[in-house]
């Protein structure tokens, strides 16, 4: 009677482990399929930079205690960035509200290129030169 009893609870357990593992694997199908064919908006982003007495064009600026500015970063669309002819793009870097491409040029030098996460305009360049 005991080893029945034992059996019983046996099964039971199997029976609600199987039933977990077959959930398990349901949540995760339905939030990889959710991720693929998700289309939407892509999310604002937070950007902690410093403070400054300008507010940015859309007005998302808000201050706080630690003389920084939370920036909900505008969706500017696409942007095109030229690189000089025949440079291949070595690395890109982002720092608060900037990126930095860096770029090598068909000579051997390399060219920096940085960008506003803020608006997607090119603020400038430099190039590195070696003597």
């Amino acid at each position: 009677m005991e080893s029945q009893a034992n059996i019983r609870m046996l099964k039971a357990v199997v029976i609600v482990l199987g039933l977990l593992i077959i959930l398990s694997i349901g949540v995760i199908a339905v939030t990889v399929f959710r991720r693929l064919t998700d289309s939407g908006p892509p999310p604002a982003r937070l950007v902690t930079a410093p403070a400054t007495t300008e507010v940015p064009p859309n007005g998302t600026a808000e201050a706080s205690s630690d003389r920084s500015i939370n920036v909900a970063l505008p969706v500017f669309g696409h942007r095109k960035v030229e690189l000089p002819p025949g440079a291949r793009l070595v690395e890109t870097r982002i720092t608060g509200d900037r990126m930095f491409l860096r770029a090598r040029l068909l000579g051997g030098n390399e060219v920096w290129i940085v960008l506003s996460l803020l608006t997607g305009q090119q603020l400038g360049s430099f190039e590195l030169v070696a003597e």
